[in-house]
């Protein structure tokens, strides 16, 4: 975690129609091949290499390296289609004349470190790749890499005209700026999967320090901040070298109404109702040997390779993570971001198995399971909790009357 800005360093956030952009701007002493100027001081932009290309290539004075003042640079954002321009720094709110720009939030140094480090590690997983499989050859077949990209991009056809320009200019220095494109949108785990998938040695994973540490004023401070600049809603707990547990709340928690992201933890349920049922002779230990059972009506929303892969598959085999079954939050996720841009309705989710219709349609590639045969599966614990959820059911579709502490964990259970 580093510090933060100092009195002359800003945050600009604004947003087109396609996407928000966020840029820091921290001052310089002097003039360096990468400055802008803005009222007379010299500024170098950190954040995503994309907004500020944008933003050298909308703003004349930036490409050719004079002066304008803060004003004038909001104006010009206006000008080309910006809204809800947001400029602040940490400790004051600007005037810029137009319009009082209030304080949103900061963004605080570790962010620009992430940020930058990821955009380094981009490039060198890029450059590695490039340089192995398609200038000396050693791989023919590029598809699981393209189509990993693909499922990973909010635009998966502008992926595969980048990746097809790379190829075409791969004897020039242009192929490689069409192929560093391609991963630009890549977050630090998924560049942790291409590394490690094709062999390429490039991410190094530091040790945990095995020394115990006394957590500081400053580390809870920080801690908090990064928690709050992270639109995060939870609480951590830590404890250092002292013993002692400190608890760390982001500003929300104390609202009953603030809704807390679970995630995987709804897998924990899930396999506590497993348990739970076995426990109340609902259903036998024996039955999680066996393969799955679902009802037809979530067979039916399944693709045919996944719906016989669950003849094949225990329970027990897919709650281990060992069916194959692969993931629904991605499109999910996806079909989400689509109707945000294009102002259309949110999916909506009202019951677990209204998450079907995002199931992946195709299986876990065999060399892409871990040794012990397994492939971490959104959809497979998906699908183990509608399975116990048929278990608790009559043949005419009625619930069995549960004991309300079953109800509740069976709630859950569905619930990732």
């Amino acid at each position: 975690m580093g510090s933060s800005m100092n009195d002359q360093d800003f945050h600009v956030q604004f947003t087109n129609q396609e996407r928000t952009f966020d840029v820091d701007f921290y001052e310089q002493t002097k003039s360096i091949s990468n400055t802008v100027v803005i009222n007379g001081r010299h500024y170098t932009m950190q954040g995503k290499t994309s907004d500020i290309e944008w933003l050298v290539a909308k703003i004349p004075e930036f490409s050719k390296k004079s002066d304008i003042s803060m004003v004038d640079l909001i104006k010009s954002l206006q000008n080309v289609g910006s809204k809800n321009i947001q400029h602040s720094s940490i400790e004051r709110v600007h005037e810029v004349g137009i319009q009082s720009l209030q304080f949103k939030k900061p963004l605080g140094q570790w962010m620009t470190d992430d940020q930058i480090s990821a955009q380094k590690t981009q490039t060198r997983i890029a450059d590695k790749y490039w340089k192995l499989y398609i200038i000396l050859g050693e791989k023919k077949d590029h598809s699981k890499l393209l189509e990993f990209l693909k499922t990973t991009s909010d635009s998966p056809k502008k992926i595969e005209n980048e990746f097809s320009k790379a190829l075409l200019h791969k004897a020039s220095d242009e192929g490689l700026a069409h192929f560093r494109k391609i991963f630009r949108h890549l977050s630090y785990e998924q560049l942790k999967i291409i590394d490690s998938c094709e062999n390429l040695s490039v991410i190094q994973e530091v040790p945990l320090s095995q020394n115990p540490v006394q957590i500081t004023k400053q580390d809870r401070y920080e801690m908090k901040n990064y928690m709050r600049d992270s639109d995060l809603s939870g609480i951590l707990l830590i404890s250092d070298k002292t013993g002692e547990p400190h608890a760390i709340a982001s500003s929300d928690h104390y609202d009953p109404q603030t809704p807390f992201a679970m995630h995987s933890i709804g897998k924990v349920f899930t396999g506590l109702l497993a348990l739970r049922l076995i426990e109340e002779g609902i259903i036998s230990e024996e039955e999680l040997k066996q393969p799955i059972q679902l009802d037809k009506s979530v067979i039916d929303q399944l693709s045919k390779e996944v719906a016989n892969q669950l003849k094949k598959t225990s329970l027990l085999e897919v709650m281990l993570h060992q069916g194959r079954y692969g993931d629904y939050l991605r499109d999910y996720q996806k079909a989400i971001k689509k109707a945000l841009k294009d102002h259309l309705p949110l999916p909506q989710i009202n019951q677990p198995e209204d998450f079907l219709k995002f199931a992946d349609t195709k299986l876990v590639d065999l060399d892409q399971l871990d040794p012990s045969g397994g492939a971490y599966s959104n959809l497979g614990l998906l699908l183990v909790g509608l399975s116990l959820k048929a278990s608790t059911q009559f043949k005419n579709g009625k619930t069995d009357g549960l004991p309300i502490h079953l109800e509740k964990i069976r709630f859950r259970s569905c619930k990732h």
